[in-house]
């Protein structure tokens, strides 16, 4: 029954409607249900590119970090050998000088 340009139905279903063309016409059952798959569906692989990505990320800033790490490990390794052999030239060089004054003061010990 139409009263005042609304339809009442008494409880009724309406049947057989079409699925719609314009914005303001009326949706069935199955329409409404296909376009919840379909973003639904849209929604799940949108969903599944971005932890995709999001995990390229991560392992991409991982193996840069650890290549930073490791060059950063590697030079300092290298620094630390470095200074050592420095160190070592270094004390070999006081060494030696120590022992020529002690050979000469033994030999001359008025110099």
């Amino acid at each position: 029954m139409i009263e005042d340009d609304n339809i009442d139905a008494f409880d009724g279903k309406i049947i057989n409607l079409a699925d719609p063309d314009d914005p303001t016409d009326a949706a069935n059952k199955k329409y409404v249900d296909s376009k919840i798959s379909t973003l639904n569906a849209a929604a799940e692989t949108s969903a599944s590119n971005a932890l995709t990505s999001a995990k390229n990320y991560t392992d991409q800033v991982s193996n840069s970090l650890n290549t930073t790490l490791t060059a950063a490990i590697e030079t300092a390794k290298s620094n630390a050998i470095d200074a050592a052999k420095d160190y070592t030239d270094q004390a070999n060089g006081v060494l030696n000088t120590s022992i020529e004054e002690k050979i000469q003061y033994k030999a001359d010990p008025t110099s």
